[in-house]
């Protein structure tokens, strides 16, 4: 672990191979499975993920399983997305490995994050999830 501050800490398994600032385009995350499958969600600010009304801006429903009031914390920083959970009850993984409660990550495009009863979000540029093609 790389302490930066006790908010600004990251996990050697999510350094950042290139920032967002580098790749172009709006940074997204993008849900794969759960309340928000389907869903698009720019984030060009600090907001926080969870079911506490009106302080997250990614609300979910009160009582969503495996979801806690105040969830996770997501941020753009230097270029790059960051991300904390906030001390939930079941945790939140990035990219298959439970994240360290209190601790800022860097999630880096393709980046997965699973947290609740299957809630799946991953980190793209808007680019990429612009064009789409309908399967025939």
């Amino acid at each position: 672990w790389a302490e930066l501050s006790r908010d600004r800490a990251y996990s050697q398994f999510s350094q950042p191979s290139y920032g967002y600032s580098q790749m172009g385009g709006e940074t997204v995350l993008e849900g794969l499975r759960g309340t928000f499958a389907g869903s698009r969600i720019p984030i060009r600010q600090e907001m926080l993920l969870g079911t506490k009304q009106p302080d997250c801006a990614i609300a979910y429903p009160p009582g969503s399983p495996g979801i806690s009031r105040v969830h996770m914390r997501i941020w753009p920083q230097d270029g790059m997305l960051m991300v904390m959970d906030m001390r939930s009850t079941y945790g939140t993984w990035l990219d298959n490995r439970r994240m360290t409660p209190g601790l800022a990550y860097v999630l880096n495009p393709g980046s997965t994050l699973y947290l609740g009863d299957n809630q799946i979000f991953r980190a793209v540029r808007n680019q990429s999830v612009q064009s789409q093609c309908t399967l025939y």
